[in-house]
């Protein structure tokens, strides 16, 4: 195996996490950026007047988020900046208990802590193989393999877009829970 020059963290050579991405290797499984828009940025300018849903890590139980924490622009705190769009996945960057979800309502007043790394689908079929692979353990043992830092350990954007996830999934079933998160989501906004 190579050594990233750059980063001598002893997780990233640890079995757990190379047999990992040699099983998924071995399987012909792709990374996260092949099935994003790589150009995708979510980059806004705050309306000072316009009320937001802001989602920071607290409002996230994945996979639900809750639209509970209105603000107006001019009160969105400065991580405020990432615009969320329909079946947009945001992924938190710190280690431990990983935080996502899948972005429900088709609005334009949803927006993100840069705690959070975006992962914007090509289309919705990618956004359920993404979301499906949130799930999973091999996806655990890559974020947590990848992050640095001592006292609030994180992981780079790069990194998660880097990371393997299998396309080889029970798609129903993802799409079964998220159709059931749109019903819990539409029924606690009445």
């Amino acid at each position: 195996d190579e050594l990233h020059s750059d980063i001598l963290d002893i997780n990233r050579y640890l079995s757990t996490y190379t047999n990992t991405i040699i099983n998924y290797k071995s399987m012909n499984c792709m990374t996260m950026k092949n099935y994003i828009d790589s150009n995708a940025s979510g980059k806004f300018d705050i309306i000072k007047d316009k009320e937001y849903i802001y989602l920071d890590i607290k409002q996230i139980t994945s996979p639900i988020y809750s639209k509970n924490n209105l603000m107006y622009g001019y009160e969105l705190p400065g991580r405020a900046k990432i615009m969320l769009k329909q079946n947009d996945i945001i992924v938190s960057k710190l280690k431990g208990n990983i935080s996502f979800t899948i972005i429900l309502d088709d609005v334009d007043n949803i927006i993100c802590t840069n705690g959070f790394t975006l992962l914007r689908p090509k289309d919705y079929k990618n956004a359920i193989i993404i979301f499906a692979n949130l799930f999973s353990n091999e996806f655990k043992i890559q974020h947590n393999s990848l992050c640095t830092g001592s006292i609030m350990a994180g992981i780079s954007e790069n990194d998660i877009k880097n990371m393997y996830i299998n396309n080889n999934i029970n798609s129903s079933k993802y799409e079964k829970i998220v159709n059931a998160m749109k019903t819990i989501n539409s029924e606690l906004s009445n």
